[in-house]
C-alpha cells in the first residue's frame, strides 16, 4: 500500500462498537476506510488513487492529488 491514496468508500462503525477492530482486520483500504462518520455527499466517489507527497518534513507533509470525484484522503502514518 502507499503511504498516502485517495479512496471514496468509507464504512461506518463508531469507535465505542466491539466489531470495530474486526473491521480493521476485514477491509480492503484500496476500496473503503473505516470512519465514525461517511461526510461526503451522495453519489458517485473517487476510485483509489496513490497520491504524491511533494514534501516531507519532521512537522509537515505535503500531498498533491487530483481528482473528478469526493474521496477521503488517507495518510498512514502513525
Amino acid at each position: 500500500m502507499p503511504r498516502a491514496f485517495v479512496v471514496g468508500h468509507a464504512t461506518v462503525v463508531a469507535a465505542s462498537d466491539e466489531g470495530a477492530v474486526e473491521s480493521l482486520r476485514t477491509i480492503d483500504p484500496r476500496n473503503e476506510i473505516l470512519l465514525e462518520a461517511d461526510v461526503l455527499p451522495d453519489g458517485p466517489r473517487a476510485a483509489f488513487r496513490p497520491t504524491d507527497i511533494v514534501e516531507n518534513a519532521a512537522n509537515r507533509v505535503c500531498i498533491e492529488v487530483e481528482t473528478s470525484r469526493p474521496g477521503y484522503l488517507f495518510l498512514s502514518d502513525v
